[in-house]
């Protein structure tokens, strides 16, 4: 039992009284479905676009999409990084530089998306969605480049690079 357990019912309770004080008026109802996440299938930002030069669907792309495909872009990024610095191979250009290359192709379309959107159509959606996400993206991009695993493979390919 955590020490959370004995507070249950009564955010249960206040849960239940928040969404009937909202239902009451009506509009709410409408409200909350607006407020409420796209399922994952429907995000057109999770999946590359088949589009040609692979530009996003413009009229399917809401701002609501992007938040959770910039958490799972930095996580998939992560991820593959951390799998190459941990590659128990001898480090080559393949399967170092190659894949890190390669890496976080998710996060590396959204924030194309968005920064350029921003430049050419900011809202305070889109506005937000950069100052909360501007430093997290930065504390990534630090990870990364002083991953020290991932410095020694490219070090290694560095002091190899005559052969």
């Amino acid at each position: 039992m955590t020490s959370a357990t004995p507070h249950l019912p009564l955010r249960q309770t206040l849960a239940r009284a928040c969404r009937w004080w909202l239902l009451a008026p009506g509009l709410a109802g409408v409200m909350l479905a607006q407020a409420a996440p796209a399922p994952a299938a429907a995000n057109p930002l999770l999946t590359p676009s088949p589009l040609p030069l692979r530009f996003p669907a413009f009229d399917k792309v809401r701002d609501e999409h992007f938040a959770p495909a910039l958490d799972r872009g930095m996580a998939e990024e992560l991820a593959e990084v951390e799998a190459i610095a941990a590659n128990r191979a001898a480090p080559s250009f393949a399967n170092t530089v190659e894949a890190l290359e390669k890496s976080g192709r998710l996060l590396a379309r959204t924030t194309t998306l968005l920064f350029n959107l921003l430049a050419a159509d900011a809202n305070p959606a889109r506005l937000q969605l950069r100052t909360d996400y501007a430093p997290r993206l930065a504390a990534q991009r630090d990870a990364i480049l002083q991953n020290p695993k991932l410095f020694a493979r490219i070090d290694a390919l560095y002091q190899d690079r005559k052969s």
